[in-house]
């Protein structure tokens, strides 16, 4: 009798300890990546700049990249520091080399203020910041109450 009370316990009870585990999410286990994380994660170069008329996030008129500014990188530390470095081919109107710059987040981390002489100047809205593409834009005045905003679009 006893056997079968342990057989019939086992019955009933490892299917809901499968079900059980088979419920447990991954997303439990996955670890979240700050935001600094994902930014000092690599240096980034510039993937696409633009603006956006209809503010939709999509870029509608593309500036052209020059060879000499898309060999060029950002990198971001830890600490609120950074180091624009110019590519093997310097722009005309860039100084070549390394030049440091600050960075501080603002607004619960939706907001990156920085100035990065000719990339950057102020705060910036982030709109997309993963493991691999940093995509950021500032809202322009073109005229009286009109408004664009200009995207710069990093990567890994």
């Amino acid at each position: 009798m006893m056997k079968s009370i342990h057989k019939a316990f086992l019955i009933l009870i490892c299917p809901l300890f499968v079900v059980g585990l088979a419920s447990c999410s991954k997303e439990e286990d996955e670890v979240t990546i700050s935001t600094t994380n994902l930014l000092t994660k690599a240096a980034w170069k510039l993937d696409a700049a633009g603006i956006d008329l209809d503010k939709d996030g999509e870029i509608d008129q593309h500036y052209e990249i020059e060879a000499c500014s898309a060999d060029n990188n950002l990198l971001f530390d830890k600490d609120g520091s950074g180091v624009f470095t110019s590519g093997e081919l310097p722009c005309e109107n860039e100084e070549a080399g390394e030049q440091s710059f600050d960075w501080v987040m603002k607004e619960n981390n939706t907001i990156i203020s920085l100035v990065v002489p000719a990339v950057i100047h102020g705060d910036a809205v982030i709109k997309v910041l993963n493991e691999n593409k940093l995509s950021i834009y500032q809202v322009l005045q073109i005229s009286a109450g009109v408004t664009v905003h200009q995207y710069l679009v990093l990567k890994h």
